[in-house]
């Protein structure tokens, strides 16, 4: 999306030092990669000066990171400067091209150690906190109005737009403008009136705005209640908040209309899979005429999973012969299945999307219809079944047993944060300061 891009990045024609990153400040996009930069490099080194004082030793596995990191940059050099000679005599001048005019492979070497070894103190001292069962729990009862997921459906009824050109005045303007926010609330109001239940929900959102809620979740949003939007978060998190209440809640953009389905506690435990994944021939509605209604297009689409479900049923046929263990299950994924995950294996397996604080998946959400089969009361170590997803095709799934509770998984990156930054806060400021090298270089 170049026109998005161009509007929030800076242009790659001009200099950074003049073109304004901040209007209110008049900081420059040179100050902020600069300054950006600065402060990145500060924590990293008080990492490392953190590592040195502790006496943290590297173990293998992070030894090898190192060397895998370096061997890639010296292979990416030697490359380069063979492909292209003219304009990289020796992987020296890659390197120099890339990094700096005093670049050079030690002094790369020891960036890279000096790197790694900085990010793998943070993450030590991340993973040294512990925390009980009884501290996760209270920190997640103390905070359970951020943490608990709210699921519901939700749609917005537009006032009539109302332009100021169409006036004398700003008064008529404001006037028409509060009109229409009021006509958006009659009508709010009038729909919600006749809501008595889920489908009714669905069905209204369609009759108001086909386009916008013709897919019956396009009104579903789930998120964690510390994610809440400010205008109906109130009504949202009532105590005698209950499946199937049917609110209006006003705000600046007209009125909402919610139906309320679940508060969800988080309490229960995560759990585990491998599966040997019979992906379905993609058949593309676009390429028909009628698209998803074409006959043609349905009856592509119908081949193709029968298709797939012949193979599924083979390898179903295979995995019974072998025992139907996780070894038959191994055995047969090599030659079999679409999954490219290590082993078809899934840990921590939770019913909603999960990333830590910085950004990294911790418990992951699967397709309804496998969540629906590993979340089942029943569920026991060892239970396989051919499963088939709308999505993907078919999947045969083995079920590997429960992990952590969710709720003390999203309890302990919480607290683990907050002492982390305590932690950090605690490190003595190191100054990092900026230095320009320049080469002259002939036109």
């Amino acid at each position: 999306m170049p026109d998005l891009a161009s509007s929030v990045l800076p242009l790659l024609d001009r200099p950074l030092t003049t073109q304004v990153f901040n209007p209110d400040t008049g900081e420059t996009w040179a100050d902020f990669f600069t300054d950006r930069a600065i402060r990145n490099m500060s924590e990293l080194v008080g990492y490392y000066n953190a590592s040195i004082a502790a006496g943290f030793v590297l173990d293998a596995e992070q030894r090898e990171r190192i060397d895998n990191a370096i061997a890639s940059v010296l292979m990416e050099a030697d490359y380069y400067s063979s492909v292209y000679p003219q304009a990289y005599a020796t992987p020296a001048s890659y390197l120099q091209a890339l990094y700096g005019a005093s670049m050079n492979e030690n002094t790369m070497r020891g960036l890279i150690e000096f790197i790694f070894t900085g990010i793998a103190f943070n993450e030590h001292i991340r993973d040294s906190f512990y925390y009980s069962d009884e501290t996760l729990e209270a920190f997640y009862i103390e905070n359970r109005n951020d943490f608990d997921i709210f699921r519901y459906r939700l749609m917005l009824i537009h006032p009539e737009p109302v332009y100021q050109a169409d006036f004398d005045s700003p008064d008529e303007f404001m006037s028409a403008q509060e009109e229409a926010l009021s006509d958006s609330r009659g009508i709010a109001a009038s729909i919600a009136m006749g809501i008595v239940s889920e489908e009714d929900f669905i069905t209204e959102a369609r009759i108001y705005d086909e386009e916008t809620f013709g897919d019956r979740d396009s009104t579903l949003v789930e998120h964690m209640g510390e994610w809440k939007d400010a205008d109906f978060a109130p009504w949202l998190g009532e105590a005698s908040r209950r499946y199937g209440d049917v609110g209006t809640v006003e705000s600046e953009d007209g009125t909402f209309i919610v139906f309320f389905i679940e508060r969800d506690g988080n309490d229960y435990l995560t759990t585990s899979m491998r599966q040997i994944l019979l992906m379905r021939e993609q058949v593309y509605p676009d390429f028909y005429m009628e698209g998803e209604d074409d006959p043609e297009f349905l009856e592509s689409f119908e081949n193709a999973d029968m298709e797939a479900r012949a193979r599924a049923e083979e390898v179903l046929e295979l995995f019974v012969l072998g025992g139907s263990t996780e070894d038959a299950l191994i055995e047969l994924m090599e030659e079999y299945s679409d999954d490219d995950s290590e082993g078809g294996f899934y840990d921590k397996i939770a019913r909603f999307h999960f990333q830590d604080q910085d950004g990294r998946l911790v418990a992951m959400r699967v397709v309804r219809e496998i969540e629906d089969w590993l979340f089942d009361k029943g569920r026991a170590i060892g239970d396989s079944q051919l499963v088939h997803t709308e999505a993907f095709g078919y999947h045969l799934l083995y079920f590997m047993g429960h992990n952590e509770r969710f709720r003390d998984i999203i309890s302990s990156d919480r607290i683990r944060q907050r002492d982390f930054l305590e932690w950090k806060d605690g490190l003595p400021d190191e100054v990092v300061a900026k230095h320009w090298i320049f080469a002259l270089t002939k036109n």
